[in-house]
Parts: C-alpha cells; sequence; structure tokens
C-alpha cells in the first residue's frame, strides 16, 4: 500500500463523512413554530376589530427554526379526554377563518412572528372545562401543525 493510497482512503471516507453530516443537518433543520397564548382582562381585539370589543385571546405564532415557513391556518379544537387526544379524535372543531390582524395564509421567515386574536367566548371556556381544548396552527412543511392547550382559571 502505497501513500497515495492511503491518502485516497482518507480522502474517500472525510468526504463521505462531510456529505453523511450534511444530510444528517439538513433532516434536522425542519421548521420549529411556537404558540404562545395571551389572555385576560386587558387582551381586547377592538383596535384590529371594531366588531367585537370584548375579551380576546392573543395568539403569537414564532418561528424560531432555521428555515422560512408558511403559516396557512389556525383553528381550536376539543378532546374528550385524554385518550382520544392520543388517537386523535377530535370532538369538535372551530376554524378561525379570517383571523385579524394578519390573514392567512402568511409566509414567516426565520425569528417572524404572526399575530392573531381569537374571541373570548363562554362556549370556549365551557369546552375547556370539560376536557382538553387546544389552538392549533397548521405551516407547510415538517409535522404540519403546532399546538397549545387552551385553558381558563
Amino acid at each position: 500500500m502505497t501513500i497515495f493510497d492511503i491518502l485516497a482512503i482518507v480522502g474517500a471516507s472525510t468526504g463521505s463523512i462531510a456529505l453523511l453530516w450534511d444530510i444528517i443537518k439538513w433532516r434536522l433543520s425542519k421548521p420549529k413554530i411556537k404558540i404562545y397564548l395571551n389572555k385576560g382582562d386587558g387582551i381586547t381585539s377592538a383596535e384590529v376589530d371594531p366588531a367585537y370589543p370584548g375579551p380576546s385571546i392573543q395568539v403569537v405564532a414564532s418561528n424560531e427554526g432555521e428555515r422560512p415557513v408558511n403559516v396557512t391556518h389556525l383553528y381550536l379544537v376539543h378532546y374528550d379526554n385524554w385518550l382520544m387526544k392520543l388517537i386523535n379524535r377530535e370532538d369538535w372543531r372551530g376554524y378561525i377563518a379570517n383571523p385579524k390582524p394578519m390573514p392567512f395564509p402568511t409566509r414567516l421567515e426565520i425569528g417572524d412572528y404572526w399575530v392573531g386574536y381569537v374571541k373570548e367566548e363562554d362556549k370556549l371556556k365551557e369546552l375547556s372545562t370539560k376536557g382538553m381544548l387546544f389552538v392549533k396552527i397548521r405551516f407547510t412543511g415538517g409535522k404540519g401543525f403546532v399546538a397549545k392547550r387552551l385553558t381558563f382559571h
């Protein structure tokens, strides 16, 4: 075995390892959307939706991933119990068709965020006490949606 054979083996192995590492990094760089829910007495959507000046839930979706993503839908989902959530058997679903102030679809660049309001209604409070109520946001790429549980105290 000559020095050129050894250099060829070393070069081929480091190139293969670098290619494998790039594939792993690419697979792990999925979109990462985080949901933040703000609710309380001081939050109203009167500034963005004068037709409904009552209390609202502010939904903030933040792109904390490594690539841009399109946010396409906002909806609320209710499950009777944790077992129904585990097998994804929804009891009730409500779409927010045109959330204000930022309508869908919206492209979120890295570090961007989307803000929308959901009217705080008695039905939502009832659903959150009778089971598990989630706010879901659907986006392109990756798992396809993120969810955060909505509770009222």
